[in-house]
């Protein structure tokens, strides 16, 4: 019933859960090879055992996102006296290159910035372990 990737769930001993998808290939690969453990490792879920599901990731990014708006308020700052009238001439032309350079600066600032994760990334490691999990 599932035509595209599999839902797979990784627990951690914390009980955070992080979801994701595989191919129907890379699972059957993995269930059959001796190397990962299979079939010894493969477990039945515990219904008693909770698990938190992670935030998911956030649609808005303050340092991007807040950047872009204020070089589209600039844009929008310099076409304006064009597009109503007020300007006209080589002024004009002046403040719509202006408004084309700041729409452009926008994009390309998220763009360079979208691959930038903020804040440190990386495990947090724990010295205790439930005993439950092998």
């Amino acid at each position: 019933m599932i035509e595209k990737g599999l839902p797979v769930a990784l627990v951690a001993d914390t009980g955070h859960v992080v979801w994701g998808e595989l191919t129907r290939d890379a699972a059957r690969q993995y269930l059959a090879d001796p190397v990962n453990g299979a079939p010894v490792n493969l477990h039945p879920t515990s219904p008693d055992r909770l698990s938190l599901a992670l935030a998911g990731r956030a649609k808005f990014r303050q340092d991007l996102h807040g950047r872009q708006l204020i070089w589209l308020l600039a844009a929008f700052a310099l076409a304006a006296p064009a597009l109503l009238g007020a300007v006209a001439g080589f002024p004009g032309s002046l403040l719509c290159l202006g408004t084309a350079v700041a729409v452009a600066a926008s994009g390309l600032g998220v763009t360079r910035g979208a691959g930038e994760l903020p804040g440190e990334i990386g495990w947090t490691v724990r010295e205790s372990r439930d005993p439950a999990i092998r």
